[in-house]
């Protein structure tokens, strides 16, 4: 994470180039793609990082769980602008789930292993299954 946040740093200042270059860098190395335009909260936690996706517009709010094979993507519906999804504070993201489109996930949601989620997720709720549906 720490290193993302340095290419979060370079990309804000235009030194797009050198950003791209060491997040080619840290997917090679952690096994995690993680975008250099992709906004991260304070307190990220990646449990077994290996095969995270976070796409270049996506927004992860402060002290979200995630585990290993989740996707922040795009639907590829939409070539350009903002097109991946808004993940509000204190989100639990279990293995192997996909989160695609430019979509909300509320406050202290959780989002349950290999779930697809293409629907905005409210606060606290629980989603479930492919495709995802809340549960009580």
């Amino acid at each position: 994470m720490q290193a993302q946040r340095v290419a979060h740093k370079l990309w804000t200042q235009d030194r797009h180039l050198f950003a791209l270059s060491l997040q080619s860098r840290i997917s090679d190395v952690f096994c995690a793609d993680i975008r250099p335009g992709a906004i991260i909260g304070e307190g990220m936690v990646l449990l077994h990082g290996i095969g995270v996706v976070i796409g270049e517009t996506a927004v992860v709010g402060e002290n979200v769980s995630m585990s290993h094979h989740v996707t922040l993507g795009g639907t590829g519906k939409v070539a350009e602008g903002d097109r991946h999804p808004k993940i509000g504070d204190e989100v639990f993201i279990k293995a192997s789930a996909s989160v695609l489109g430019n979509i909300r996930i509320g406050k202290g949601a959780h989002i349950g292993v290999g779930s697809l989620v293409l629907k905005e997720v409210p606060e606290g709720a629980i989603a479930t299954g492919s495709p995802a549906r809340l549960r009580a």
